[in-house]
Parts: structure tokens; C-alpha cells; sequence
């Protein structure tokens, strides 16, 4: 599945605040094992992939599709996901910012942990939104047997029951680069003020370029393991709401143990 989006500079956060005395081998803080990120990261790629190859199946089910009702549901899916990685993460951090900057206090890792919990679960509701929509969408929106779809009645199911989802999937990914990253420039210092010959010299980004390819990788693996096991294994067992349900309480457990952390 092809995305695009850009790791942004800013998060829910003040852009210059680090998490302070990282344990080694951690991502983001102390209470904060390094596979309780790599894991939440993994399970992103995997229910963003896992999802869209379900989800195109019933509305293709649903709406008779054919390859120009395709090419809707995929740019809706697309479009969605990069507002919520780029403008609506850009228009968080700002609210976060500015409302830090009149409490007077500064956002750290852990709020940072919690809220990515809290969009986790929030997308595992989208993502149950999305099912019962595209496979039981109001009676005036379903076609009859044989008819063939207008264009803007796929449009506005597409947008209406895929965007919630899409918004919410696209918003986790910089927040988990965000939380990647914080841990790298920690660990970056520590390894600075031990001497480290590669962190001192003072290449841009040496901090964080790594975490941003940890990112992406983690991400890439999740996404290929989820189209691998629904193609081979779920859709055979399981009727796509059981996947949809079985998707979103594992999405669920994990923000309940993100926000533990």
C-alpha cells in the first residue's frame, strides 16, 4: 500500500521538550520499553493494511464496484490519511502548544504516550464505524441488484464512513515518529556526553535519522504481515465484521497498554 506522508518537526507538544533520563535501550522514557512502541508502530502498518484490503472488499460487495468506484474509495482512503498526518497533526501540536504556553508548563513523554493511546482507541471505533457502514450503509444509499452506483453517492459513503478512520490512522503515524524520535535524541545526548565520536560531529539530523527509518521499517513489516495473514488466513475463518471487531479489540488492548506505560 502506497502512502505518503511527511515525519512533521512538531508534535502535541512543546517542538524543543525531550524526555529527561532515558534508560538505555528505551524509546521514549523509563516506564516506556522499547517494545511497547515498536509494537504499537507494527500494529499500525498492520491494521492500516489489514483494514483496507477488508473494508475495499465490501464496499466493492456492497456498491458493485468497478475500477472507477475503486479509484474513489482508494483516493478518499489516501486523502483522508495524509490530512490526518500532516494539516490536522500540524493543527493539534499548535492547540498544544499554545495552550502549554498558558499553563506555563511543558509536555513530556508520558502525556505524549497517553494521547497516542487515546487516538489508538479512537480509530478502533472508526474502524467498527467504517465496517457496519460499507456493509449495511442506510437504505437509501444501497443499491438495488443489478443497479450501478453514481459517482457521488460512492463519494459520500466513501467519505463519510472511511474519513473518521483514515483521519485517525494517518494522525497515529506521526505521533509514533514523534515518540520514536524522542527516545533517538536522547539517546543521541547520553551518547554525546559519553564522548561518542559519531555524536559529536555535529551532523544535522544525526540524532534522529535513524528513528526515522525505524519508523518507516517497523511501519512497512506491520503492513506486509497484515495483507500476508488476512489474505491467507483471515478472510478464510473469519466474515469481515468478525475481522473488523477482532482488529479493533486488539487495537483497543494496546492503547490500554500504551496508556499504562
Amino acid at each position: 500500500m502506497n502512502r505518503s506522508r511527511d515525519i512533521p518537526a512538531g508534535e502535541f507538544g512543546s517542538p524543543g521538550s525531550n524526555a529527561q533520563g532515558a534508560a538505555r535501550g528505551q524509546f521514549a522514557d523509563e516506564s516506556t520499553p522499547r517494545s511497547v512502541i515498536a509494537s504499537a508502530i507494527l500494529l499500525l502498518g498492520f491494521t492500516a493494511t489489514s483494514s483496507q484490503i477488508f473494508l475495499l472488499r465490501e464496499f466493492i460487495s456492497t456498491f458493485h464496484g468497478n475500477e472507477l468506484v475503486i479509484g474513489i474509495y482508494m483516493s478518499v482512503w489516501l486523502l483522508a490519511t495524509a490530512v490526518g498526518s500532516g494539516p490536522l497533526h500540524a493543527l493539534l501540536a499548535r492547540a498544544s502548544l499554545r495552550g502549554e504556553r498558558r499553563s506555563g508548563s511543558v509536555t513530556g513523554t508520558s502525556p505524549l504516550l497517553l494521547r497516542f493511546a487515546v487516538v489508538q482507541a479512537l480509530a478502533a471505533a472508526g474502524l467498527l464505524f467504517a465496517a457496519v457502514g460499507l456493509m449495511a450503509p442506510p437504505a437509501q444509499l444501497r443499491p438495488a441488484p443489478g443497479e450501478v452506483v453514481g459517482l457521488v453517492t460512492a463519494l459520500a459513503c466513501s467519505a463519510v464512513f472511511l474519513s473518521p478512520f483514515c483521519l485517525l490512522q494517518g494522525l497515529l503515524f506521526p505521533l509514533g515518529a514523534t515518540l520514536v524520535r524522542r527516545g533517538s535524541g536522547a539517546a543521541y545526548e547520553r551518547a554525546a556526553g559519553q564522548g561518542s565520536a559519531v555524536a559529536k560531529s555535529g551532523e544535522p539530523g544525526a540524532g534522529s535519522a535513524a528513528s526515522v527509518s525505524r519508523v518507516y521499517f517497523l511501519e512497512a513489516v506491520g503492513a506486509a504481515a497484515g495483507g500476508l495473514l488476512l489474505s491467507l488466513l483471515l478472510v478464510r475463518v473469519l466474515g469481515s465484521f468478525r475481522i473488523a471487531a477482532v482488529l479493533a479489540s486488539v487495537n483497543l488492548l494496546a492503547a490500554a497498554v500504551v496508556s499504562y506505560r
